[in-house]
């Protein structure tokens, strides 16, 4: 890791980032160059923080890219955790992820971006789209309840003692291949696919595949030839994402018959028509109802098929290589036009 990337021993160490001690892992647990990591400004009156969060089987190397522009052409201190489940030595078939994990694991570094400077924003890929998304929700809500709750009301009178409380995120989201539905695949619908997921039957077939795998192979089905990222896609792990997503449909739309909803927060969203995993669909109905709850606030940086960008590629402004030296995943050709759009966008303004 190069000078300017700090390893982030405190939120390792932190057993409230965590939940619970036995999720703590040690730096000798992780993964050489898949730690959580800062960029942070050594002085007092930085303006913007940005939390990313990395996608689901990857690690914080994926976003090393947009936090390295974001830190040096924002001028942003910047923060990214690590997962619970991912980037170690030995994944252990992921056993026991779990996404309430994940979303202690963000609000800590949240809370932690919020000391550092005066306006706070979320980012994610992918799943960690999703996790900033479901964030960025209960965060509005939870302002709305107290405003709701602030105004004037004769069964309720104020207390004047408390003082409102401040948002976790009062700066913007920022969503790179968000997994807020996944993709259609032939006649199998993304919802479809979702459901499944939550069922006991696809973690224990999950269980049993990756046993075999195991047999086979004399070692973790999920090490591979990426050093950054696990080499197959966990269904335990896919199946705690549909369940963010699932938490997600019922904050974007509560019943069936009420409007879909949107975030007041500022927005920008970046995704490629090439994307075989995320729906672009789900990006463009949570792009409308926002832009009508905040006209001018909402960027959609949307790249074409004939570049041929694949989901994790958005993040990358360089190829990545594996361990034999072999590219496993292609650069984003847009991505400094990418980031140039998200920097001049109104989150950061």
């Amino acid at each position: 890791m190069d000078a300017s990337f700090r390893i982030w021993d405190d939120y390792l160490a932190s057993e409230e980032a965590w939940a619970d001690r036995r999720h703590l892992i040690a730096r000798n647990d992780i993964r050489e160059g898949c730690e959580p990591f800062t960029l942070v400004h050594q002085r007092s009156d930085v303006e913007h923080a940005v939390v990313l969060l990395h996608g689901l089987t990857d690690s914080p190397w994926y976003m090393r890219d947009i936090g390295r522009c974001l830190h040096q052409q924002l001028g942003a201190n910047v923060f990214v955790p690590l997962l619970h489940g991912h980037g170690l030595r030995d994944p252990a078939g992921m056993r026991g992820v779990s996404h309430r994990v994940w979303l202690h694991n963000a609000v800590w570094a949240l809370r932690t971006a919020r000391a550092s400077a005066r306006r706070v924003s979320v980012g994610g890929l992918s799943t960690g789209g999703a996790l900033a998304t479901l964030l960025a929700f209960r965060d509005q809500d939870r302002q709305d309840l107290i405003e709701g709750a602030a105004a004037p009301h004769r069964a309720a009178p104020r207390r004047a003692a408390e003082p409102p409380a401040e948002p976790l995120i009062n700066g913007g989201v920022l969503l790179f291949s968000a997994a807020l539905r996944l993709k259609n695949t032939g006649i199998l619908r993304g919802h479809t696919k979702e459901v499944i997921l939550r069922t006991p039957f696809a973690r224990f077939g999950d269980q049993i595949g990756k046993a075999m795998l195991r047999l086979r192979k004399g070692r973790d089905p999920l090490s591979g030839d990426d050093r950054f990222r696990y080499s197959t896609m966990d269904l335990g792990a896919a199946a705690e994402l549909a369940r963010v997503i699932r938490l997600l449909d019922l904050k974007r739309k509560p019943s069936w018959f009420s409007a879909m909803r949107g975030l007041k927060q500022p927005l920008f969203i970046a995704h490629s028509e090439a994307d075989d995993t995320a729906d672009i669909r789900a990006l463009h109905n949570l792009q409308r109802v926002s832009a009508e709850l905040n006209p001018g606030q909402v960027v959609f940086f949307r790249i074409g098929r004939t570049f041929q960008v694949p989901h994790a590629s958005i993040v990358l402004d360089q190829i990545a290589f594996g361990n034999s030296g072999s590219p496993i995943e292609p650069a984003n050709p847009c991505f400094d036009t990418m980031m140039r759009c998200a920097i001049n966008s109104s989150i950061f303004r």
